[in-house]
């Protein structure tokens, strides 16, 4: 059986150096190689990663390092082909399985600080499901390991796309992420909030031959803002993994993209742009370096509903960090629409009035109904004119 082999595109931006020695571009050659080889071992189990060897790799220090200084002019991103195959990603992405009602609306961007960027809020349009939301949504703990092994996959994917070593990379948090109609994320860095200031010509000089170190105003480079703590500072890399395409998923937009980190003029503006495929999977270094987002998704057919579905995942070096998988739960029993088909032909009795509703989404109901239910009872026990009696 052969492996399909997933298509690797770096997008790095270098300024002017001297030509490479053949030996430097041999390394080179032998490096590229090395990645673009390895094949997906979730979709085909005859096919095995390829290794990267010690003297090529990046260990954690010297990537975090890499990371915390990043030039806005030296990036380390790229997209990857067939990370997962169409029929992992259309698995995935039926409604069967995980349905669109699901979802928590701005699930993972819940903080209500009003300080905070737009990036950073929840938003309707904008929903998710974390680890521990999916333990308890799969099916059955099949699905769920089924599950957990892919994401082992992309972390795996994403490491040897960066060039780290073996276990180099731990994932922080992991996502899978809904946008409807309307929903985007507008440019940022995943471990600071930024800002534009007017960039030195040091840092222009690939731009303009200057020898001065004086500000230029004509251009604008990203900075982290040091007034702002962020949430996730020990981010170092990142991974959006598309689940479907436009077409499949009913969308126009939606695209994820790089943005300007340093322009004339200004910045922020869209600058490489992914477009949606399945299995198509980006990868970035989590600083100012790659500022990112996603345009609006819009509706592509008038009667369906547009849903862009994406596998996102944050990476740390530190493993004190690391996400923690919860044990299978599987859904609440009694947590059907069977029950609540039941309960609604109660409360649609004409001799009964509906008393109060309240939204559930994963809490045990009993408890709940056998405490409202002692809590009626006690108000019961000191009826006024027309209060209301309990029926079993």
């Amino acid at each position: 059986m052969s492996c399909t082999r997933r298509n690797i595109n770096n997008h790095q931006s270098s300024s002017p150096s001297s030509p490479p020695s053949p030996f430097s571009f041999l390394l080179l050659c032998i490096s590229l190689i090395s990645i673009s080889s390895f094949t997906n071992a979730i979709d085909n189990n005859n096919c095995k990663n390829a290794a990267i060897s010690k003297e090529q790799c990046m260990n954690a220090t010297e990537f975090t390092t890499k990371v915390q200084n990043a030039s806005p002019l030296h990036t380390l991103r790229g997209t990857i082909d067939n990370v997962l195959s169409s029929t992992t990603c259309a698995k995935l992405t039926n409604k069967t399985l995980l349905s669109a009602s699901d979802f928590i609306s701005g699930s993972g961007y819940e903080t209500k600080d009003n300080n905070l960027p737009n990036t950073y809020k929840a938003h309707e349009s904008y929903s998710g499901l974390d680890v521990a939301s999916l333990s308890k949504l799969l099916p059955s703990s099949e699905d769920y390991d089924w599950f957990v092994t892919l994401r082992e996959h992309v972390r795996k994917t994403t490491e040897e796309a960066l060039g780290l070593c073996p276990d180099t990379l731990f994932v922080h948090y992991t996502q899978i992420a809904q946008k409807v109609e309307g929903g985007l994320h507008h440019p940022h860095a995943d471990n600071c909030f930024h800002t534009f200031v007017p960039a030195t010509t040091t840092t222009t000089s690939s731009f303009e031959d200057d020898d001065d170190d004086e500000s230029d105003s004509s251009y604008m480079m990203a900075k982290c803002d040091a007034t702002k703590a962020h949430p996730y500072p020990s981010r170092v890399a990142a991974s959006i993994l598309y689940l479907n395409s436009q077409q499949s998923g009913n969308y126009d937009g939606g695209e994820f993209y790089w943005a300007d980190v340093f322009s004339n003029g200004g910045g922020g503006e869209p600058s490489v742009i992914v477009t949606p495929k399945e299995g198509r999977m980006a990868f970035f270094t989590a600083g100012v370096e790659n500022l990112h987002g996603a345009l609006p998704v819009e509706r592509r057919v008038r009667d369906e509903e547009p849903r862009r579905l994406a596998l996102a995942m944050w990476y740390v070096t530190d493993e004190q960090l690391e996400e923690v998988i919860p044990p299978f739960v599987g859904r609440p029993e009694g947590d059907d629409n069977e029950e609540e088909e039941e309960e609604d032909a109660i409360i649609d009795t004409p001799s009964q009035k509906l008393l109060m509703k309240i939204p559930i989404q994963s809490m045990k109901t009993g408890a709940l109904k056998l405490s409202l239910w002692f809590h009626l009872v006690k108000q019961q026990s000191n009826p006024t004119k027309k209060s209301w009696q309990a029926n079993e």
